[in-house]
């Protein structure tokens, strides 16, 4: 039966967000510890199936004859996650759990709070093997070497005979004994083998020394095998090749480990007594767990600021410093650039030859013949027409260096002398602009000018514009007769337009017409529909 302290926890963890920090001041860490086992049960993936270990019972009843049938539901066991059960978010975020420690020193301190809560921030901000969390990280450091010397004590512990072996095989034979063995050496080879190292955890740790002992025994058993003697049955397999081991043999992957744990501590200045392997290809790169693109200075770093870390808020603290410091740092790195972009990048003058041959002379001469546009098919026209264009243009007044722009210039203020000319009844000018002067003079018309013509209802060419009837045609294939013009183009070429459209305003029918057109379309329908009503209608008539 739950207590009213039980169910006052209860209410505070499920609300736990929502209230200041500086409200658990008066809350005793034990307390506390409470309020965050209840926050992680209740924020748990299986918190609704019960614990996950128990399975579930389910008894159905019959009212004539009681319980009927008992079924038992296999338990759901969850994997995965940042804590191997199917979390997917820490029970409490990490910015909630820092205000509410750094305003409460005496609950910054727990170490309930530090394994199920800052363990998941720090695996869910800072995932295992991304390039935001190196291999140094990857545990406090009083796990890591906890970790590392139970591996090694319990590669020790398989040299020696099971405990009380007949107490043993009365449970289990001897297969599964020799197979948990397997497993316990397996787990402790690949343990090592994923850590880390360095020269201080191999002093903390000793795990160089049993390694380094549990080789030693593990040849002197394979040699007497190898003479005839037999190999105990209690230790597990140590020569056959392991696929989860890069294919070799837990025996050889060991001697490796050595090798490297070797060149680790050598690299740190330790002078190295006795038999060292001079073959070995194993660097100190490859066991100190340093990236590829992280410093030497940076790893050293590293490995001295994982050293005080203590716990897994500590970590936190770490890798949360060591990211912004990474950021810090690539921005002025960026900005050193950026300055630095015009001082260091490369310039390149005009350079000169003393001697020049014929072909990079030609490539030369050709080059300023085309910035200076005095090459090209637009430039020898305008030299092989300026003898013509100018003999033309001498009855106008019009120099040959004249632009574009001033000869359309003289080409709108002609046409305006005209259209006042016409609009007061004063003599028209004779004198042609230079640009329709010219097309004049070599028998030519341009396309403007031909449609200036039919607009006006005038020749092209004719300095007095007499006029004269148009010339009309009648198009082929169409329903109907309708006129068109002809606009004479240069090179003998005809372009037909249309005429005016019939009933048009200019053809004098007026603004009726479309009146008109509808009412003789109305009457047509109607007198196509009466049609078709006395043709429909036809009844026989009878004489009396």
């Amino acid at each position: 039966m739950r207590t009213l302290s039980d169910l006052c926890l209860e209410v505070i963890a499920g609300n736990i967000e929502k209230y200041p920090p500086h409200c658990f001041s008066s809350i005793a860490e034990s307390e506390w510890e409470e309020i965050v086992r209840k926050k992680y049960r209740s924020t748990s993936p299986g918190q609704n199936m019960g614990d996950g270990a128990s399975p579930a019972i389910t008894i159905s009843h019959n009212a004539a004859i009681g319980p009927t049938a008992v079924k038992v539901a296999a338990p759901v066991i969850l994997s995965g996650g940042l804590d191997g059960k199917g979390r997917t978010v820490p029970a409490l975020a990490g910015k909630i759990i820092r205000e509410i420690e750094d305003a409460n020193p005496h609950l910054a301190k727990s170490a309930v709070a530090d394994n199920l809560v800052w363990k998941d921030c720090v695996e869910y901000k800072f995932k295992s093997g991304s390039i935001s969390r190196p291999r140094a990280f990857q545990y406090p450091w009083p796990i890591l070497v906890e970790r590392v010397k139970t591996s090694g004590e319990d590669l020790l512990s398989l040299l020696q005979p099971p405990p009380c072996c007949e107490e043993e095989r009365r449970g289990c034979s001897e297969a599964t004994v020799r197979r948990n063995r397997e497993e316990k050496m397996m787990k402790s080879v690949q343990t090592l083998g994923d850590s880390i190292m360095n020269l201080p955890l191999l002093s903390a740790s000793g795990v160089g020394k049993s390694v380094k002992k549990f080789v030693k025994e593990c040849k002197k058993l394979v040699a007497a095998k190898d003479g005839g003697h037999s190999f105990p049955r209690y230790m597990p397999d140590v020569t056959s090749a392991r696929p989860n081991l890069r294919l070799l043999s837990p025996l050889q992957y060991l001697e490796n480990l050595l090798n490297g744990w070797k060149a680790v501590a050598s690299s740190s200045g330790v002078v190295l007594s006795g038999n060292i392997d001079k073959t070995s290809t194993c660097s100190a790169e490859q066991f100190s767990g340093r990236n590829k693109k992280t410093s030497e200075d940076q790893h050293t770093e590293d490995i001295a600021v994982v050293s005080e870390c203590l716990q897994w808020r500590d970590l936190h603290i770490a890798l949360t410093n060591r990211e912004a410091a990474q950021i810090a740092h690539h921005g002025e790195k960026m900005r050193k650039l950026r300055e630095d972009l015009d001082l260091g990048r490369p310039k390149i003058g005009k350079v000169g030859t003393a001697h020049r041959s014929v072909n990079a002379a030609r490539t030369q001469n050709r080059h300023e013949a085309i910035l200076s546009k005095s090459r090209g098919t637009r430039a020898k026209m305008a030299a092989s027409a300026k003898p013509s264009s100018s003999s033309s243009r001498s009855g106008a007044g019009a120099s040959g260096c004249k632009s574009r722009i001033q000869a359309l210039r003289q080409e709108v203020a002609f046409k305006r002398s005209r259209q006042v000319a016409v609009g007061t009844g004063g003599p028209r000018s004779t004198v042609a602009p230079p640009m329709r002067s010219a097309a004049t003079a070599q028998g030519k018309m341009s396309f403007g000018a031909s449609v200036a013509a039919h607009a006006s209802n005038r020749p092209v060419g004719a300095s007095n514009f007499p006029s004269r009837p148009m010339k009309l045609e009648k198009r082929k294939g169409i329903v109907g007769s309708v006129s068109a013009r002809e606009v004479e183009l240069s090179g003998g070429r005809r372009m037909a337009l249309p005429n005016k459209a019939i009933g048009s305003r200019s053809s004098g029918a007026g603004i009726f017409s479309a009146i008109a057109e509808k009412k003789r379309k109305a009457a047509a329908s109607e007198a196509y529909m009466a049609k078709r009503r006395r043709e429909n209608d036809f009844t026989p008539r009878f004489k009396k």
